[in-house]
């Protein structure tokens, strides 16, 4: 008899819910199984098909025997109990029959940071809790600390980390744990699959991680299923009322080529998937319509988390990618009795109480009730018309906004940067407007005043460059004295507001806020200030913030 070839296995946990293990597949009645000794195989036949890009070889290359390209995908899933849970091995395609809703989201990763020692790591997955729900991979040459893979402690959620384990660990040499675990230990028996589980089941149990990587709790995972369910109904209760604050939709995985799906298509009605509308990039408004109002009102976290599916559709109409449950693709932040929670990728996530509270204060420390800017007219609705409106109508205010015909030439730097949007000599201020209140556009705003700041600093060419704008607009040469000290200058950061908006904005765009201030800004001297400027009248909101 062959030796048998062990494997390295990706393993996933299944949710404690789930009895049959039937339910774990989207349709096993599809599937062969097979039992032997209390464990189960689901397979399903690997027919030969040919490449989608058959045709073209063959009209190109006619003496070429098209049959040598078929392939075949195999697909198969080992599935066992231990410790009263049911642990999947998929082989080859078999991922591709699991029921992605039934699996336990965060495994793998609550393993992992069990087992790998802090200055052990060598790649982590991090999504970043805004609207655009930024997802980065850091990877090192060697083994690191969070600190040196440049991990943002206040912003990031850990959603995936690899990393080298200790000597004779019982998982292997090394680890790689998201939603599913890779382990490093070789496989060749059903006895060491079990051992491994059993392995796997106490470190996903353990809270060792907290010594070491404490900071993960600024977003701690929510694993009681009565929040989580309450806070579901929350969310379900805002659909249907249209109440859409701080919602987005975005992938819960980073997707490679994103630019090859023509988008985004949204299934829980009788429209077959290739009739749908694809979306680019999907608002949540998208969503609701695209569904109707019909499906929205009979939601209930059944629809949310199985029936509603989010699949990417490529230019070609396949539909082969994503089948996520919707509840996976919404991102939200609420309050709810004084604590504040995030919804990402498909989990519930309480931001620490202290972490929260000194965010809030150390935001509301610098929100100026009044940021001393005129009420934005009616005829005023771009943001250059605005700024241009402010500096023609207050003395000692000077427009340097690159998107208004009469400061386009007024760039600082080799890159022909924006220095500020509005120079208030008078208060000694570099004021940055935005119109709008998504998390993108405010993360924009602070980029743009973190830099000008820094280049004002730091590079030699930007203030002889400022100066010499100003002194063509007949401001005294004064109001910039040289040398230049940043203790004398303030950076405000404005948002244009409709009457009927609140004067707030999202909770990770104040966490960024917090960053660049504190860890930028106010480190160089500055001054900072957040403020509104309001319209006289009440103004549509594409970007859900009332």
């Amino acid at each position: 008899m062959p030796k048998v070839k062990p494997i390295k296995p990706t393993i996933f946990l299944i949710k404690d819910e789930v009895t049959n293990s039937d339910d774990i597949f989207k349709d096993a009645s599809k599937l062969t199984k097979a039992t032997h000794a209390g464990k189960s195989l689901y397979y399903k036949p690997s027919p030969s098909n040919p490449p989608k890009w058959l045709s073209f070889v063959g009209d190109n290359f006619p003496s070429v025997d098209q049959t040598i390209f078929w392939n075949a995908s195999a697909y198969a899933v080992v599935v066992l109990k231990v410790d009263n849970r049911f642990f999947v091995l998929p082989l080859g395609m078999g991922s591709h029959l699991i029921d992605n809703t039934k699996i336990e989201y965060n495994f793998g990763l609550k393993v992992a940071i069990n087992c790998i020692p802090k200055g052990e790591v060598r790649q982590m997955d991090l999504t970043t809790p805004e609207a655009n729900s930024q997802k980065t991979k850091k990877q090192s040459v060697k083994n690191a600390t969070p600190e040196e893979l440049g991990v943002n402690k206040q912003k990031d959620i850990l959603r995936g980390v690899a990393g080298k384990l200790g000597e004779d660990h019982p998982l292997g040499e090394k680890i790689e744990g998201k939603d599913s675990i890779r382990v490093g230990k070789s496989i060749a028996s059903m006895t060491d699959l079990e051992n491994v589980c059993s392995s796997l089941s106490t470190y996903y149990g353990s809270e060792v991680y907290k010594d070491e990587y404490p900071w993960i709790d600024n977003m701690a995972l929510i694993d009681d299923p009565t929040k989580s369910g309450a806070l579901y109904n929350k969310l379900i209760a805002n659909l249907k009322a249209g109440e859409l604050e701080y919602m987005y939709i975005s992938a819960p995985e980073h997707v490679e080529d994103l630019y090859k799906y023509e988008g985004f298509i949204f299934t829980g009605n009788n429209k077959r998937k290739n009739k749908k509308i694809a979306f680019p990039f999907p608002s949540i408004e998208d969503v609701i319509t695209d569904l109707g109002d019909d499906v929205i009102q009979a939601m209930d976290f059944k629809t949310l988390s199985k029936t509603c599916r989010v699949f990417l559709r490529d230019e070609e109409g396949d539909t082969g990618f994503g089948g996520w449950p919707l509840s996976r693709c919404i991102a939200w932040e609420v309050e709810e009795n004084g604590e504040k929670y995030i919804l990402s990728e498909g989990s519930w996530y309480k931001i620490n109480t202290d972490f929260y509270s000194q965010t809030e204060q150390f935001f509301n420390d610098r929100v100026e009730g009044d940021i001393g800017l005129p009420a934005i007219p009616a005829d005023k609705k771009l943001e250059a018309d605005y700024n241009k409106f402010v500096c023609d109508t207050l003395q000692g205010h000077y427009l340097f906004d690159l998107g208004h015909e009469d400061a386009a030439d007024k760039y600082i730097c080799a890159d022909k940067n924006e220095a500020c949007d509005i120079f208030d000599s008078l208060g000694k201020r570099f004021i940055h407007v935005k119109k709008s209140k998504s998390s993108p556009e405010i993360s924009h705003l602070l980029r743009q005043g973190v830099f000008s700041g820094q280049a004002f600093k730091l590079d030699g060419t930007a203030l002889p460059k400022f100066k010499g704008h100003l002194a063509k607009d007949g401001c005294p040469d004064a109001a910039v004295p040289l040398p230049y000290n940043p203790n004398d200058y303030k950076i405000a950061f404005v948002l244009m507001l409709g009457s009927n908006q609140k004067k707030d904005i999202p909770f990770f765009s104040k966490v960024s806020f917090r960053d660049a201030a504190e860890k930028a800004l106010e480190l160089m001297g500055y001054k900072c200030q957040f403020g509104y400027a309001v319209h006289t009248e009440p103004v549509a909101s594409p970007d859900n913030e009332q």
